[in-house]
Formats: structure tokens, sequence, C-alpha cells
């Protein structure tokens, strides 16, 4: 899979490697690589990971005096050494056949350096044990130390999918640790590490549902929002242009909910009006009440509207041309001299 980076940067006890990765100018470490140094013609950069190795080592409990475990230190300086090395062979070294080779040439630079400056801690080697199984069990043992915080860094659907993917290689390794690591017979483990504490322990790599994340690849709600909101946030308001975007701190959930609610109050006072309507209209047809509304409200309407006419025929008899008379009734008075 890809370099567990991905998934595990940005963490604190991942990032205890960069402590180790910090270079010094001074160069007395050399002193300690001397059946090292040759080699540089062929392995280009040997020499100073070398250096920073001895000098790491010298120095390993004020490199990481945050942990105070004398193990614990030296499992991240192997670790972190064995990983350099691989990096090295995939990315410019080709002549991986002559790894075992280069990591006993390492041996002896440490060899080198005096008892009392080792910070009590040794560099395993152990033929057997090749590149390959120690990145497996550094991987191991970094998922371990990062468990804890390991889903806090995903915050996107691209790397959620990274993240699964990541939980088979995981899955795997755990098979390899447990093979090699919880079986007395295998001679592979690093035994100075004493890594054996994760054998009995039960696992349950679960993977995530990816379609819980958007598809943003991690960018902030101002990228995915667009200049508009941008402008919005700048003049103190977080609601968008038409209120089409989500507020700041909602998520797209809370606003799915707020859809739903108005939509359940539409519907509810909709229903409501039909239930007056139904009641009003079968009592109207098959009660009492409707009786008295027919015979009372409407006989009296009838009347109001035979008031109107006939108080309109008047209005239009007194007219001034009462031989204009719009109606048939014969309404005028003859003149008699």
């Amino acid at each position: 899979m890809e370099q567990p980076e991905t998934i595990l940067k940005g963490l604190p006890k991942y990032d205890i490697y960069k402590k180790l990765d910090n270079k010094d100018v001074n160069s007395n470490y050399y002193s300690y690589c001397k059946h090292v140094n040759y080699l540089e013609s062929n392995y280009n950069g040997i020499r100073d990971l070398c250096s920073l190795y001895a000098r790491n080592l010298i120095t390993l409990p004020n490199i990481l005096n945050e942990i105070t475990d004398t193990v614990e230190r030296c499992r991240y300086i192997n670790f972190w050494i064995h990983s350099h090395l691989s990096k090295k062979f995939s990315d410019q070294w080709k002549h991986l056949g002559k790894s075992q080779n280069i990591l006993l040439k390492f041996l002896t630079a440490e060899n080198s350096i005096p008892e009392n400056l080792r910070s009590n801690c040794r560099y395993h080697y152990y033929r057997e044990t090749d590149l390959n199984l120690w990145i497996i069990l550094k991987d191991f043992f970094d998922y371990n130390r990062n468990y804890d915080n390991i889903k806090n860094n995903i915050n996107s659907n691209n790397l959620c999918q990274i993240y699964n993917k990541y939980m088979d290689y995981i899955a795997t390794a755990h098979g390899v640790y447990k093979k090699e690591c919880c079986n007395n017979s295998s001679m592979k483990c690093p035994s100075n590490l004493k890594i054996k504490e994760w054998c009995d322990k039960t696992y349950f790599f679960t993977k995530l549902k990816c379609e819980d994340y958007n598809d943003s690849n991690g960018a902030s709600m101002e990228d995915v929002k667009g200049p508009v909101l941008s402008q919005d946030l700048e003049n103190g308001r977080s609601d968008s242009v038409g209120g089409a975007s989500l507020k700041s701190g909602q998520s797209p959930h809370d606003s799915i909910s707020m859809d739903n609610s108005v939509y359940y109050i539409k519907l509810a006072v909709i229903l409501s009006l039909l239930g007056i309507s139904s009641t009003f209209f079968f009592l109207y047809k098959f009660t009492t009440v409707g009786t008295w509304i027919r015979h009372n409200l409407i006989k009296k309407k009838k009347i109001n509207i035979n008031l109107d006419e006939e108080t309109k025929n008047l209005i239009e008899n007194d007219s001034i041309y009462p031989d204009k008379n719009t109606y048939s009734d014969d309404f005028n008075i003859t003149y008699q001299p």
C-alpha cells in the first residue's frame, strides 16, 4: 500500500521520528563510521546516515526526553534507522541483494561506540530478519502507538479510502507479527525490543463508511462554499447568499434536519385544513346544523338580494328621465291635464 505516513502524519507519537531526523552540524560522529565511509561511492548518503545514527544513539535520552522508558526509546531508534535504510534502497540504492551486508555495517558502527555511550540500547541484527520484516513490524508498532488518534486524521472521502486500505495492510502486518514474534520457534523477531506485548491482544480492524465523508479531500469550508461565502465571513456573517450553503460549524446532517422540519410543518398545516373542511362538509350535509344554515343564513341572503333589487328599481324609476326605464315594470304615472 501507500506509505502509512499519509494516515499517520501529524500524530504526536508518529512525529517523534522527526526528532531523530534533525541533523547536527557536529562532525565528531563520523569517527564511529569508519567501516561505512568507504561505501559512499556506491551508496550515496550512507556516511551521513551512519553519523546521524551514531549521534542519535549517544544522545538518545536528550533527543527523546519525553519518553522515560529506555526500551521504548530503543524501539524508536531501531525502527527509525531501518526505515531510513529501506527508503534508501527503494529510492537510491539499487543493490537490494546486499542489504544484509549494509545492516551488518551499522552493527559494526554501533560496536565502535563505547558501551557507556550507547544509552542502554543495542542495534538488533540477525541475518534472517530482513528489511521487509523490519518495516512490517515498524508499521504495526506505529499503529498501536497511534491508535487512539488515527481516526482524527480522516476528514475526507479520499483519506477514508486510504484508511480502509491501511486497515487491510495492518491486518496482514498483524498476521506476520503473530507468526514471527508470538511463536517461540521463530528467531526473526527483534528480542531486545520486547515487542511481544500485543501477542495476546484481540484486534478488530474495523473500516470506516466513506459515504459519511465529503469529497472535499480535506479542503476547508471556505474552499467548499466558494468565494461568496468567504466574502460573507469577512463581513462577520456566516450565512451564504440565498441560504443555500451551510452556516459555519453546521454539518450537512443539521441542514437535512432543518429541511425535514419545514416539510413536516407544511404537511401538518395542510392536513389540519383538510380535516376542518371535511368536518364542516359532513355537518352541513348530514346534520341539523346544515338545515339551520340553509334555513337561516341562505334565506337571509336571498331577502337581502330582493331588497337590493327593489331599491334599485325605485332609484331607477326616480330618475330625471322616467321614460327611460330599463325594466319592463309599468311603473310610470300618466299626467292628466
